[in-house]
């Protein structure tokens, strides 16, 4: 039973099970699905679980949203309730459920998501010419397969794990995600710090974009982002769908924001304002940007400040799990083009996954120097 609970919340979060239910099935299911999984979650810990909330993660969201929430956007204090409510649940509880989660059931989970993408490409193709399964989203379905493919690097099993990061890479430039191709490469480059056979890994990766790009008609790929990628590969900077390599720049986005931010650096323009229906009728698509914006210097010194945290723990046990380390840097550089972390639980998740998993290679490094000191005063 405690199994059964335990895999079906998993599935909610990591395979955004409401999100597909609300576009299958309605709204009405949706939100339900979305609702029984905090339900679930709350009911899990009461029932299963002890333990604290993660402290990085409280402080920070209620930093945020006490501040954003004083001077909030017009139209938006219903989801800003739900928002918080949501957030404190998963961060509440969440802390404890994650700390249980192995890597093993974890990379299971973003095998299963990712297998989803490729079945949307080559099965239930779209006019859209990006394929993002069960995530709705292609960039959303990005950030979780290159989540699953850093994970990889926490196996021991060669052929498995070469397995798994083919599957991940397949998935991931299905996703036509330019993060993912970047996060990609940078990965595997730090890879090659863990062994120069790794470079191997780069080499299939190539072969299958060689042979997306080959066969792609005859596979049924096609659309906008797919020629891009096409046109890029060919070098052929006269191709017209390379003209839409600087369309929808981040960095041209990211601007749009800068002089609000200077006008209220210290507090912010309020909940609501960088986000979908704010001042600008899109998001930042920069999750710094975002708190900045909303919240101001203080809370987001302190998010900085966490995700460092993260990035320097982690490379410290480079050596005995260079996973952390890689979904660190990939955490990071993905927030910086999204903004969507406080309300998207997946992140979220994998968050609280990647802090527990510091802890627990960190606890068991002191329990092993701890042992070595008995064993050394014994002998003394």
């Amino acid at each position: 039973m405690k199994n059964i609970l335990k895999y079906t919340i998993l599935g909610l979060f990591i395979l955004n099970l409401p999100e597909i239910g609300l576009a299958i099935l309605g709204s009405t299911v949706g939100g339900l699905l979305s609702y029984f999984s905090f339900i679930l979650l709350g009911v899990y810990y009461v029932f299963f679980l002890r333990g604290k909330p993660n402290l990085w993660l409280l402080y920070i969201g209620l930093a945020y949203f006490i501040i954003s929430g004083f001077q909030m956007y017009n139209g938006v204090e219903k989801d800003f309730l739900i928002e918080v409510a949501k957030y404190l649940i998963l961060v509440l509880f969440g802390n404890s459920f994650f700390k249980e989660i192995s890597r093993k059931e974890m990379l299971l989970f973003l095998l299963i998501g990712s297998i989803t993408v490729i079945l949307n490409a080559f099965v239930f193709p779209d006019n859209y010419g990006r394929y993002s399964g069960f995530y709705l989203n292609p960039n959303a379905a990005g950030f979780i397969t290159i989540i699953g493919y850093c994970l990889s690097y926490s196996m021991k099993n060669k052929r498995l794990k070469t397995f798994y990061q083919v599957i991940f890479t397949l998935a991931g430039i299905l996703t036509f995600s330019r993060t993912f191709v970047l996060l990609w490469l940078l990965t595997n480059l730090i890879a090659l710090k863990i062994n120069l056979k790794n470079l191997r890994v780069l080499g299939l990766g190539i072969v299958l974009i060689t042979i997306i790009f080959t066969f792609g008609e005859i596979l049924n790929l096609g659309g906008q982002r797919y020629e891009i990628f096409k046109a890029v590969l060919n070098s052929d900077d006269s191709a017209p769908a390379a003209s839409g390599i600087e369309k929808d720049s981040r960095t041209e986005t990211w601007a749009l924001f800068y002089d609000e931010i200077f006008l209220h650096p210290f507090f912010g323009d309020g909940y609501g304002k960088f986000q979908g229906g704010g001042i600008h009728r899109i998001g930042p698509h920069n999750t710094y940007i975002l708190i900045a914006g909303e919240a101001g210097i203080f809370p987001l010194l302190l998010f900085i400040i966490f995700t460092l945290y993260l990035c320097y723990s982690s490379y410290k046990i480079f050596d005995k799990d260079p996973s952390c380390f890689f979904i660190s840097v990939v955490l990071i550089l993905y927030l910086s083009t999204s903004h969507t972390y406080f309300n998207s639980f997946i992140k979220l998740s994998i968050t609280l996954f990647l802090y527990n998993r510091l802890l627990e290679v960190q606890n068991n490094q002191s329990y092993i120097k701890e042992k070595n000191s008995d064993i050394y005063n014994k002998r003394l």
